[in-house]
């Protein structure tokens, strides 16, 4: 999974107001059926340019949620996306 991690984060810019560890959470989902980590990354979202195409223009204030779920036949990851999202403080 951290490979993974790895590639999303690398879509974003952190925003100037904060460190790049800041911008990206992990954390189990309790009471899942199936182990499940939610990944949370937040910034400017530059995207992933495809081959021979223009350079993507940045996007602000943009946000991934993932939840990496393992089950018996193996990883299954689903993502949704906001804009113009507002962090909100996690305990």
């Amino acid at each position: 999974m951290k490979r993974q991690v790895e590639a999303w984060v690398a879509q974003f810019e952190p925003p100037a107001t904060q460190p790049g560890s800041e911008s990206v959470r992990q954390y189990p989902l309790d009471g899942a059926p199936h182990p499940t980590t939610i990944v949370e990354i937040s910034g400017r979202y530059r995207g992933r340019p495809m081959m021979r195409s223009a350079p993507a223009t940045p996007k602000d204030n943009y946000q991934m949620i993932v939840a990496d779920i393992e089950t018996a036949d193996g990883p299954c990851s689903s993502s949704s996306w906001a804009r113009g999202h507002r962090q909100a403080a996690r305990g």
